[in-house]
């Protein structure tokens, strides 16, 4: 309700508070006392002292109360009352004095009457009258005739009548204008406050010439000015950007700026939005209402504009636009696809990628359910039913989506739900990744964790899994099975003539031949270099023998189809049921390479069966002897080492031994490691005796410096130690331990070894250099294209195979490839060392040749190391 209406004054409320009245108004009333009572006492001189002193005093009396009623004004208080009041004797003295009732001081007693009618409340104003009407009554009836004749009673009722009938209306008319004005002050300043007190809205109003004539606080704050700087001193059209006050002229078919406001504030769209310009620059966005204000008689007289500040509200709009032009595109140009779907389901939109991953269009798409692009299985049904039941959670699927040709592509789903209020409603966000060339790459990469990269047979971890697995079976429920472990015989001669891409080649023909020949059922793996093996699922003996016949048949007629040396390849197959290894109670694995081997002993292109029933073949039973020998040399430390010397050539000094192994017989026999190496390197003991020569000669390394400072020793590696982390860890900590200078411990790897694999033999230099040895390249030209690999390794020395050197005597062509090998040599900054110098007419040649270093048993026998130790001593007594 408005503050005016609820501030309603009733003026014949007797309890209301009586309306203060201005100054102006008391000293009208004040002088026509003054005047009335003077006009009755003069001419002064008719009046007695007495007289004229009780009439003083009764206006004294009558000043004096109106002087505190006065300073009290605006304050509850009896003075209000009394002060009109004691104006009645000072009637009556007035009256007494002339003593002439008819003058004119009768009318005086009226005055209080009227004050209280102005300034006094309805129950002050009953007071006053019946005080005014006795004031004018008791000198009747208390004095009487002649002084006061009964005519007097006429001027008593009509005064009376005035104060009765009279006075009353003119109070509660100046008491309602009295209200009006009170409530008219209070809507006034009350409005007033509102609009001048509006700090969030503007408010700005002007007449119609544009001058601005009110400015409330929003405005002060908005523009940065003050009230003072704009009323009366600016113009509404300065407070608009020029150019869109132009547009607006433009678009109302007016000339000025403030006729186009004019036009805006009398058109039925009179909200627009402007930019307000700023007193210290820059501008505002603000909401504007123009309306126009009204006089009394209806005709304008001003414009009024409301504005509310739109710049935080246009940044963040713009910011919201942004924001959703930015997700657009991000939606649009996806490189996945997306999609969003309603609860059911149903697609709302899909971006490009998605619908190129379908194939389809924009119009095909829209509408369609998003479980029709599956393949007709319930996946991504199931899928969206997750995504409902846990909503806010991601969910994550992995399925299947066939485009418009019919193709499957295999993508992974994440899909969110998401509740939001305003349009679309709740929609479920799906994420579509395209997985497919994963996948494939995946399944490569599972082929090639299980599969032989050349071939494309399963490769020895995918062997082990399904052989265990098979070993497993027989052992539980009993099922046979066998294994076929084959080599081919003469492949060594295809790499070394024709080159590894040829021997390549010619394994993958072999592979063919063997997955043709057997069984889909049938497990073929390549276990090695030329090595496969096959794992036979429920054959028992006889008819795993007619699988390795009819394989070994199979390759023999393969390679007589071929060219040059490799028409020479066959095939030498083991074949070990599971029973047999189970009765033999040894590794299945094992005896087939050594059954493998027996088929080879026995003059190759065939196979060896392994007797079921607990016997051996003689040949199996030799090797499996002296796997056991080596096993218990390696435990019981029955291996010596033997020391041959290399000579500098050039000096006849013996600089380096070479460290050979034997084994020791039962009877203290020496025994060459050609009996037993090969059965080593068969059954993977190799890596375990290499570590053990290793530790006993880096040992002996001291005594040898404590007679020769500076000597070195060269001690071999198998193929099988190249690389192997045991044998490295044991050369490093060896070397470590007995403090090896560089170049003091030279390793010696034979060249058909390195050039297997160039890459490994090359890394395992390097580091192996890093621990401060050196290495030596054994056996250097017994391999086809050894020049070729010779730039590939970083060896330091190059040990001429001693085919060539021991016939230097009698062939010129072994004496112009020793010097030529010996030239390389040089050229590559690599020392040369001659195997087998026998006699001194070679020793002779090998000078000649250029050789570094010489080693043979005319230099040098391999003996222990005290006899040797002894030699070194004799020829350093012998060189004093």
């Amino acid at each position: 309700m408005p503050l005016a209406t609820r501030m309603e004054i009733r003026p014949d409320s007797a309890t209301e508070t009586s309306p203060a009245q201005p100054l102006s108004v008391v000293a009208a009333f004040v002088g026509v006392a003054l005047i009335g009572v003077a006009s009755s006492v003069l001419p002064l001189g008719s009046q007695t002292p007495e007289e004229m002193a009780v009439l003083l005093g009764a206006v004294v009396l009558c000043a004096t109360l109106f002087g505190f009623a006065m300073r009290r004004r605006g304050q509850p208080s009896v003075l209000h009352l009394l002060a009109p009041l004691s104006f009645l004797p000072v009637v009556a003295v007035t009256r007494e004095i002339l003593n002439t009732p008819s003058s004119g001081t009768a009318s005086m007693v009226l005055l209080p009457v009227l004050w209280l009618a102005l300034t006094g409340t309805p129950r002050q104003l009953v007071i006053a009258g019946a005080c005014s009407v006795l004031t004018l009554a008791l000198p009747i009836v208390l004095v009487g005739p002649p002084t006061y004749p009964t005519g007097e009673w006429r001027r008593v009722a009509t005064t009376a009548a005035i104060i009765t009938l009279i006075v009353p209306l003119v109070q509660r008319l100046v008491r309602r204008l009295s209200f009006e004005r009170i409530r008219a002050e209070s809507t006034v300043g009350h409005l007033d406050g509102i609009m001048r007190g509006t700090s969030l809205t503007t408010m700005v109003s002007c007449n119609l010439d544009g001058t601005i004539r009110f400015f409330n606080v929003g405005a002060e704050n908005l523009l940065g000015m003050t009230r003072q700087d704009a009323v009366g001193q600016l113009s509404m059209v300065s407070l608009h950007d020029p150019d869109e006050l132009s547009d607006l002229a433009t678009e109302f078919g007016v000339d000025t700026p403030l006729e186009a406001l004019a036009a805006l504030a009398h058109s039925d769209q009179p909200n627009r939005t402007f930019r307000y310009q700023r007193a210290g620059g820059g501008s505002v966005t603000v909401r504007l209402t123009l309306s126009v204000l009204r006089g009394d008689n209806g005709a304008p007289s001003g414009y009024l504009a409301v504005g509310h500040d739109m710049t935080d509200e246009m940044e963040a709009s713009r910011a919201l636009e942004e924001a959703n032009n930015q997700f657009r595109r991000l939606f649009t140009d996806a490189p996945h696809g997306v999609a969003v779907l309603d609860p059911a389901g149903t697609v709302l939109l899909m971006n490009r990628a998605l619908r190129g991953i379908l194939g389809l269009s924009h119009e095909a798409v829209q509408g369609a359910s998003f479980a029709q692009f599956g393949p007709g299985d319930r996946t991504i049904r199931r899928h969206l039913h997750e995504v409902l039941t846990v909503r806010g959670q991601s969910v994550e699927t992995d399925c299947v989506l066939v485009n418009q040709r019919g193709v499957e592509v295999h993508v992974a789903l994440s899909s969110r739900y998401i509740e939001q209020e305003h349009d679309p409603g709740d929609v479920i966000f799906v994420n579509v990744v395209d997985v497919s060339e994963r996948r494939r790459y995946q399944e490569q990469l599972s082929h090639l964790v299980d599969h032989d990269v050349l071939t494309g047979l399963a490769n020895r971890r995918r062997f082990d899994t399904e052989l265990g697995s098979r070993l497993a079976g027989h052992r539980l429920h009993g099922t046979q099975g066998a294994l076929i472990l084959l080599d081919l015989d003469h492949f060594k001669q295809v790499n070394d003539t024709l080159g590894h891409d040829a021997g390549d080649q010619l394994l993958v023909q072999v592979a063919r031949v063997l997955e043709a020949t057997v069984r889909r059922s049938d497990l073929v793996a390549r276990t090695g270099g030329d090595e496969f093996a096959i794992v036979l699922d429920g054959v028992d003996r006889a008819g795993a023998e007619a699988v390795a016949a009819a394989v070994v048949e199979a390759v023999a007629e393969l390679a007589t189809g071929l060219v040059g040396v490799r028409r020479r390849v066959r095939a030498s197959a083991g074949v070990v049921t599971f029973r047999a290894a189970t009765e033999q109670n040894a590794d299945l694995l094992a005896l087939a390479d050594m059954t493998m081997y027996d088929a080879k002993e026995a003059g190759r292109n065939r196979y060896a069966v392994l007797p079921e029933g607990g016997g051996n073949l003689p040949r199996m039973g030799v090797q499996l002897e002296w796997q056991r020998r080596i096993e218990e040399a390696l435990e019981q430390d029955r291996f010596v080492l033997l020391y041959q010397p290399v000579v500098d050539v050039g000096t006849g000094r013996t600089v380096s031994a070479e460290v050979l192994l034997r084994m020791l017989g039962d009877d203290g026999a020496r025994i060459s490691p050609a009996r037993f190496l090969s059965t080593a390197e068969r059954v993977g003991l190799m890596p375990s005796v290499d570590t053990w020569v290793v530790n006993k000669a880096v040992a002996t390394l001291p005594q040898l410096r404590a007679v020769r400072p500076g000597f070195a020793i060269g001690v071999n590696l198998s193929g099988q130690s190249l690389g192997d982390p045991g044998v490295e860890s044991a050369i490093v900590a060896a070397v470590a331990q007995h403090g090896v200078q560089p170049g003091e411990l030279v390793l010696e790897v034979t060249e058909t070894v390195a050039v297997q694999d160039v890459s490994l033999a090359r890394d395992f230099a390097d580091r192996m250099t890093q621990a401060g040895c050196r290495f030596a390249l054994d056996d250097f030209g017994a391999g086809f294209g050894s020049f070729h690999y010779l730039k590939h390794l970083a060896f330091d020395y190059v040990k001429i195979d001693g085919e060539f050197v021991a016939t230097m005597a009698d062939s010129e062509i072994d004496r112009t490839i020793v010097a030529s090998m010996v030239r390389i040599t040089h050229d590559l900054g690599k020392r040369a060392i001659a195997e087998y110098v026998a006699d001194a007419e070679v020793l002779r040649l090998v000078t000649e040749a250029g050789v570094d270093l010489a080693q043979g048993f005319h230099l040098g026998m391999p003996v222990p190391l005290d006899e040797f130790l002894a030699g070194l001593r004799s020829a350093d007594r012998q060189e004093v």
